[in-house]
């Protein structure tokens, strides 16, 4: 059974206020608590999905969609790491300052599980070069199902680097 207390208004705003402090700190489901010793900001570390504006700016996003728990990263810092769409980047985390929307990445430290240090020149993917099937799977298995031998005949698919319909 589940007991309403009757409230009033400035109770129930009063009940809601939070002080800067504990707002600060208020980092529901980020990892590993630390503090950088230049800035004595509290700081979480983060991972998340870097999705990039055509500003330039970009949000680190926990899940593939947007959310609260966004981080904002600069333009600046996705160039100076040669950051792209799609990486997993981890990094430290500051609370978003007052009238900011969104944390705001500080450091970064990984590049899909790379520590910077060691990350290099990454190849577009673009210009690598593909090896194009040079076999064919067979799932044709006998008289019956037909199916498997009519995706044979209509899209066989080829071994390769990629699945491929070849056709």
């Amino acid at each position: 059974m589940v007991v309403k207390k009757n409230l009033t208004a400035d109770e129930l705003v009063g009940s809601l206020k939070t002080d800067s402090a504990s707002a600060q700190n208020n980092f529901d489901g980020f990892v590993d608590n630390r503090v950088i010793p230049d800035a004595g900001v509290p700081t979480q570390y983060m991972e998340g999905i870097l999705d990039v504006s055509q500003e330039g700016h970009g949000y680190l996003r926990p899940s593939f969609s947007p959310s609260e728990k966004d981080v904002y990263i600069s333009s600046s810092q996705i160039r100076r790491f040669y950051l792209r769409p799609g990486d997993m980047v981890g990094g430290q985390v500051r609370a978003p300052k007052e009238k900011e929307r969104y944390y705001g990445l500080l450091k970064v430290e990984k590049v899909n599980d790379i520590d910077i240090d060691k990350l290099g020149q990454r190849p577009n993917f673009d210009n690598l070069t593909p090896v194009y099937p040079d076999e064919q799977i067979k799932l044709e298995t006998g008289k019956t199902p037909l199916s498997t031998r009519v995706i044979d005949l209509i899209s066989p698919i080829g071994k390769g680097q990629r699945g491929l319909i070849v056709s």
